[in-house]
């Protein structure tokens, strides 16, 4: 409370527009804003009941959903294939690494390429981490999954910390975001689940991990192929403002 809250009590300014700045320092708001200028909407907005919102939310809580039943089965996924509990355990400092590394990475090209051809990549990296599970049976197949899954984890902090205001804009995300982080914990509180039923079933994990491959797969096209409408839905600050 003493190093964090006097700070941000004041220093934190919640729109450069209080400053008579705007993002980025330009001279003028950000095309979306400009764009959506004149299309004011009530406060009280759709979330919960917005198509496009659940077209968002539903594909960004798949990854958190996939790799949170992998972390939480990893031991057990490992051991089924021959190795160590201690190998398990020991893989997560490259995937610590991996997902630090790519997270600077890929904070360089989100602003290039977009938020959502990077959700496309890390989705990819994410499949091929689940099909890796099911042959990973070397030290050497165990360094290369927890790469991979650092490099998807990574890739994804940094489209979750974007996508909703390339959606939305700046103005409102607190619900918006608020909605989608309920979402992404109740999928990775329920992620585990399918494996470890699937494992008592028949005792193996192989139908559970494409079960997951599948949801990734389902996820990349959700957002690449069906595109959710860009557009604000929150009301943009009083022009005297700026």
């Amino acid at each position: 409370m003493i190093l964090i809250v006097p700070p941000a009590f004041f220093l934190l300014r919640n729109y450069p527009e209080d400053l008579g700045l705007f993002p980025d320092g330009s001279d003028s708001p950000p095309e979306i804003e400009k764009k959506n200028n004149n299309q004011r909407v009530a406060q009280e907005r759709r979330v919960l009941t917005s198509k496009n919102f659940w077209l968002l939310a539903l594909p960004l809580a798949t990854p958190g959903l996939v790799v949170t039943a992998l972390i939480f089965h990893q031991t057990s996924i490992l051991q089924t294939n021959g190795l160590s509990a201690t190998t398990a355990a020991a893989i997560f400092i490259v995937f610590a690494c991996s997902s630090a590394v790519t997270s600077m990475i890929a904070g360089f090209f989100v602003e290039r390429v977009g938020p959502v051809i990077l959700f496309g990549f890390s989705m990819i990296i994410l499949c091929c981490v689940c099909l890796f599970a099911l042959i990973v049976d070397s030290i050497l197949l165990a360094i290369i999954y927890a790469a991979l899954m650092g490099v998807s984890g990574g890739s994804q902090r940094i489209v979750q910390g974007v996508i909703w205001a390339n959606y939305y804009g700046r103005f409102g995300l607190g619900k918006i975001q608020g909605s989608a982080m309920m979402i992404g914990i109740t999928g990775a509180a329920i992620g585990p689940l399918p494996l470890a039923l699937f494992f008592d079933l028949n005792g193996s994990y192989t139908w559970g991990i494409l079960l997951l491959a599948m949801l990734t797969v389902i996820a990349f096209f959700s957002i690449a192929v069906i595109h959710p409408e860009r557009g604000l839905e929150g009301k943009m600050p009083n022009s005297n403002s700026n």
